[in-house]
């Protein structure tokens, strides 16, 4: 590999973390408001989403929507445990790792371990999820 190519390699990917730790700040923000419509909105319309969750494959901003509706009355809070950011191109990346989610009333809150995978694309400096896979972790009996 060139020097500039290793360069530039380095850079992207110290600008695709910066932008993904944004994201993710700027999501946990949005799930503060209890917006369905407001989280939606940082997913693309045509989105490949396979929530925590749920069992549900969703494909659609209708379906987005409706999962937050029933994530949000949990009263979510992600807290990334670790990641990596992967460029894809001048204008997209992968973000993978392992998160956990307070979840439930103040005075009762769960943990949920999980991991996940987005995709996102950059839109103006704004990151649409175009794919997001998220699972529970299991621990083997």
């Amino acid at each position: 590999m060139k020097n500039t190519e290793a360069a530039f390699a380095m850079e992207g990917s110290e600008f695709f973390k910066r932008i993904a730790n944004e994201n993710f700040k700027k999501w946990n923000e949005v799930l503060v408001t209890k917006d369905p419509k407001k989280v939606a909105s940082l997913y693309a319309d045509d989105v490949s989403f396979l929530p925590t969750l749920s069992e549900k494959f969703i494909n659609d901003l209708q379906g987005t929507e409706g999962y937050f509706e029933h994530f949000l009355s949990k009263d979510p809070y992600g807290k990334i445990i670790g990641e990596t950011v992967q460029p894809l191109s001048d204008t997209s990346y992968c973000h993978s790792g392992l998160y956990n989610f307070e979840v439930g009333p103040k005075h009762d809150r769960a943990i949920v371990e999980a991991r996940f995978t987005y995709y996102l694309y950059l839109e103006t400096r704004r990151a649409r999820c175009m794919e997001n896979y998220s699972s529970p972790l299991f621990i083997e009996a």
